[in-house]
């Protein structure tokens, strides 16, 4: 299973994903699109820990 509530992350000062929600449950198949652009390869990256998420103040 994957749940990401809230989720923010970026690059420096640069934030891609602000309050970025997901939640796949086991069996299902679900697709994550998007333009150039939108924070996709940011998620991946957090999901597999190669880039820490930012915290709201």
């Amino acid at each position: 299973m994957i749940n990401a509530t809230n989720l923010c992350a970026g690059y420096s000062k640069t934030e891609v994903l602000h309050k970025f929600n997901l939640d796949v449950t086991p069996g299902s198949w679900d697709v994550i699109l998007g333009p150039n652009g939108s924070g996709k390869t940011t998620f991946i990256k957090v999901l597999m820990g190669q880039l820490s998420p930012s915290f709201l103040d």
